[in-house]
């Protein structure tokens, strides 16, 4: 079982990770559903594949106010760093000119 079908499983009812009361554990993950947005633009990877809680728990902490505006131009110093590796990514990043 991989971690997201974990954490998929321990989801409760939302829109938070605990039901209805935003917590530390919505606070640490929506920085790791930000680095998902911007690898989602170079592939598919299947890691959060099949897993409707988990994908209904991302868009929630996407559309929160606290979370959007904690991200700044975040996903763009990535989308560049990404680009600037010598690496997979990278090379797809440059591949597919993901934004800046």
């Amino acid at each position: 079982m991989s971690r997201f079908q974990d954490i998929e499983a321990r989801l409760s009812v939302g829109p938070w990770f605990a039901g209805h009361a935003f917590s530390l554990v919505d606070a640490a993950f929506a920085p790791v559903f930000r680095y998902f947005d911007v690898f989602d633009s170079t592939g598919d990877f299947g890691i959060i594949t099949d897993l409707p809680r988990t994908a209904e728990w991302r868009r929630a902490l996407a559309a929160r106010p606290s979370v959007r505006a904690a991200a700044g131009d975040y996903p763009s110093r990535l989308s560049a760093f990404l680009r600037a590796r010598s690496s997979y990514l990278g090379a797809l990043a440059r591949q597919l000119a993901i934004p800046a």
